[in-house]
């Protein structure tokens, strides 16, 4: 939120993802619809300004966090950029590979659309597309650490039954632990649409085998008759970098005049 700050996007990030009143407390619960036996209260929305009591209150800054979800957030951040001055926004096209030199580097890019292929000369290119990056794999960055620490089944739903079962109040985050199925669910907008992440058993390694639609009436607690909608699943590996050994071989190091600049702003 500081960083929207500078942006001047603060009050559009904030008064988007779950409504006003909308607790943002952490619940432990034996499921979600069952007995609720711990909470850690976060102010709502309205009252992230105000709050004075509870242990998430203490922020010594201007823009305390903000709960809300990447598909609420990033068409916000899409639309500030598009109306920065000297900004491009190249969507469906891949960087497939790149050269550097002591001062720049030349990216090409493919148009997946048309198949058009862009040559974008820079100072600097940050690889900000994940584990499986193509820039990480060319500048030679690896992983170092836990390989895996956790699988989690994810599957993204509709279900605007689910708070009207509920025995306590509703909550941004719903851990449920019991011996059946340990999982957290996420309010997405706070009434009908939820993020269920089922985290499996370390015996459990194949996504396929473990029943989604069980896990998916076990957690909630809705039952057999439970109604919901599937609109989105992705299932992922928890891995966990070896930070310290990260930071010494940092690719930045190759690049003296780049390293120095970074250096100098931190």
């Amino acid at each position: 939120m500081e960083i929207f700050r500078r942006l001047g996007v603060t009050r559009t990030v904030r008064d988007a993802g779950l409504p006003p009143d909308h607790p943002n407390d952490i619940a432990f619960r034996t499921m979600t619809t069952g007995i609720e036996f711990a909470r850690i209260p976060i102010p709502c929305r309205a009252e992230r300004y105000t709050a004075k009591g509870g242990p998430d209150t203490w922020w010594p800054t201007p823009e305390p966090p903000h709960r809300i979800n990447q598909i609420y957030l990033e068409p916000l951040l899409v639309d500030h950029a598009a109306s920065m001055q000297g900004v491009t926004l190249l969507n469906r096209t891949r960087v497939v590979g790149f050269t550097q030199s002591a001062d720049r580097v030349v990216a090409t890019a493919e148009d997946l659309d048309g198949g058009d292929i862009l040559e974008i000369a820079c100072v600097y290119m940050a690889g900000c597309d994940g584990a499986h990056s193509e820039v990480r794999r060319q500048i030679g960055a690896i992983l170092t650490g836990d390989a895996e620490v956790g699988r989690t089944q994810s599957t993204y739903i509709r279900a605007p039954s689910l708070i009207g079962l509920m025995r306590a109040k509703p909550a941004w985050s719903t851990q449920s632990l019991n011996p059946r199925r340990s999982a957290n669910m996420f309010a997405i907008d706070g009434r009908e649409t939820w993020l269920i992440h089922n985290y499996l058993r370390p015996e459990e390694t194949d996504f396929d085998a473990v029943d989604r639609d069980r896990c998916i009436r076990l957690i909630p607690g809705g039952g057999p008759d439970f109604d919901y909608e599937v609109l989105a699943k992705e299932d992922w590996i928890g891995r966990r970098p070896d930070i310290a050994h990260a930071a010494a071989a940092s690719p930045w190091r190759r690049c003296p005049r780049v390293w120095r600049t970074a250096r100098r702003s931190a």
